[in-house]
């Protein structure tokens, strides 16, 4: 298995290393597959396995390719894999201990009252999760909740195919981000700044956000009607982009709701969920939010899309 990595720190296998690359492969599966347990990556620790793990290297990810290279879906089939053969061996080591200090120890009489045996609790061992299917029912994709499972139940999405197959209605544009001067009343548009001043206003019935935001050319107020929590979210300073209709309050531009996403260091339009892309919109119901939507049709289709056949041959994809 070879790395597309270059310049990761090398890595030296110890005594243990079965138990060690189960742990790192447990933790791997914590952080939904993202390849971030191992700094460097996955590959760079496989590497160093090899030789200490004789079967690791009978086991490559799929079609031969780096773990890097693997999709969310297709990673943790193989994970899912390897901890079963881990577990497995695991097993298989586990042998009864008798000291022989235990075997001629004499039996003891025991008082009927404080030498009764303490009754044990049962620990009962996490069972393995296993690998996801397409049939595979919403709860056990990671960070599906349970009342936005009930809610999407409403529509017939149960599974993981329902909710890859659950296509938008329509899509809005907001791929054209703009310059807070170059803004226009009535236009739908996305602006990326950063956060100068948020506030929570009591106004309504649920309240709301009134939020500041700057790009160098201009300012423009953002409010957030029966999101009073977001002013104690959005922090001075924190990037974000927002993508709404820009109206108009007292003689200044203002969006009102918009779809918004706060940006990490070095994001940019182009890596967004919820706003600055083609935004689709879901059919949805009661209590159901597009957002909502959006991000379980994300988590479905980062676990799922490894998971699909492609019905084009192979050597047609690889060109």
């Amino acid at each position: 298995m070879t790395s597309r990595r270059s310049g990761t720190p090398p890595y030296r296998a110890a005594p243990g290393a079965p138990y060690r690359l189960r742990r790192v492969l447990e933790h791997e599966r914590a952080t939904a597959y993202a390849d971030l347990a191992v700094i460097g990556g996955l590959d760079t620790l496989l590497r160093a396995f090899a030789s200490d793990i004789g079967w690791l290297g009978a086991m490559p990810p799929r079609n031969g390719r780096d773990y890097a290279s693997l999709s969310p879906g297709e990673r943790q089939i193989w994970v899912e894999k390897v901890l079963g053969r881990l577990s497995g061996e695991a097993k298989e080591q586990v042998v009864p201990q008798r000291g022989p200090v235990a075997e001629q120890s004499q039996p003891r009489t025991r008082s009927p009252v404080t030498d009764r045996p303490r009754s044990r609790a049962k620990k009962g061992k996490p069972r393995p999760s296993a690998p996801l299917t397409l049939d595979s029912p919403l709860s056990e994709i990671k960070g599906m909740v349970r009342p936005t499972i009930g809610k999407l139940r409403k529509l017939g999405v149960e599974t993981l195919r329902d909710m890859m197959f659950l296509f938008p209605r329509r899509h809005v544009d907001y791929s054209q981000a703009a310059r807070i001067v170059e803004v226009e009343v009535g236009q739908e548009t996305t602006v990326v700044g950063h956060v100068v001043r948020a506030e929570q206003l009591n106004i309504g019935r649920s309240g709301a956000a009134r939020v500041l935001i700057s790009d160098s050319t201009g300012m423009l107020e953002v409010m957030f009607f029966g999101q009073p929590y977001l002013a104690g979210q959005l922090k001075p300073g924190t990037n974000i982009a927002v993508s709404g209709k820009i109206g108009e309050f007292r003689g200044r531009a203002q969006m009102e709701s918009p779809e918004h996403e706060v940006l990490g260091r070095g994001s940019n339009s182009r890596d967004l969920t919820h706003a600055g892309n083609l935004l689709p919109v879901y059919p949805s119901t009661e209590g159901l939010a597009q957002r909502t939507v959006r991000n379980a049709a994300r988590r479905a289709l980062d676990a799922g899309l490894g998971l699909l056949e492609d019905p084009l041959p192979q050597d047609l994809r690889e060109r």
